[in-house]
């Protein structure tokens, strides 16, 4: 009896935290990748942010990965299931998570990185509305000196698949134009994939990822770094 009540205790234990379910790894490994990146192009400095901020964080796995590099980190999400089960699995103490509709919510604090990945309210075939609202973001949470990591997949095809709009490439260097036309910021675009550097950094896995989505046609990353000009 004993013996399966030790058992049950640390099955609550493992499932209880983010670091006990399988996505956890993998999605831990593609934040390291990506910060390692941008850290050794020298588009962040990870050492300088004290303060993070998720904007639409779902159930929460790559928000955790980031919060373990800041002091004081949020997460905020629309969908209140979501949260409430990103919530129940945190055992950070410097995370919470936030019921909050990121495009209408007015923030307390203004934080030093903040990330929108994958966000909903960017799948739009208008690069000049999707970068009104990118501004708009960075106006309601960026603190000055801080950096706003917007993060898209896409194929570069220019049409819509699986609900979501794929941005061309002259449209996310339009979008970049657009953020930088406010004259409040300036706007840098990353693709970790076009950056041999990573390959030689992060090795095989990384590579043969990449030339999987590559032969297969699949979305890829592209960043859009965000800061106050």
């Amino acid at each position: 009896m004993s013996e399966n009540h030790d058992a049950t205790d640390a099955y609550e234990r493992r499932y209880g935290s983010f670091e006990g379910h399988p996505g956890f790894i993998g999605e831990t490994r593609s934040v390291d990748v990506l910060l390692g990146a941008l850290e050794r192009r020298e588009l962040i400095e990870l050492g300088r942010y004290r303060s993070y901020a998720d904007l639409g964080c779902g159930l929460g796995f790559k928000t955790y990965a980031f919060a373990r590099h800041f002091e004081h980190s949020v997460g905020f999400d629309v969908a209140k299931t979501a949260v409430e089960l990103a919530n129940r699995l945190n055992d950070l103490p410097t995370l919470a998570f936030r019921v909050a509709d990121v495009l209408t919510y007015e923030p307390d604090e203004a934080f030093d990185f903040v990330t929108a990945i994958g966000l909903s309210a960017f799948n739009s075939a208008d690069a000049g509305q999707t970068a009104g609202r990118i501004v708009a973001l960075a106006d309601r949470y960026l603190a000055d000196g801080g950096v706003f990591l917007v993060v898209m997949d896409t194929d570069c095809s220019g049409s819509t698949r699986d609900g979501w709009y794929h941005l061309s490439a002259r449209e996310l260097r339009r979008l970049a134009g657009e953020v930088e036309a406010s004259e409040r910021y300036r706007a840098r675009l990353y693709a970790p994939q076009r950056d041999a550097h990573t390959y030689v950094t992060f090795g095989a896995e990384f590579a043969l990822r990449e030339l999987g989505k590559w032969v297969l046609r699949q979305p890829r990353t592209h960043c859009l770094l965000v800061n106050r000009a």
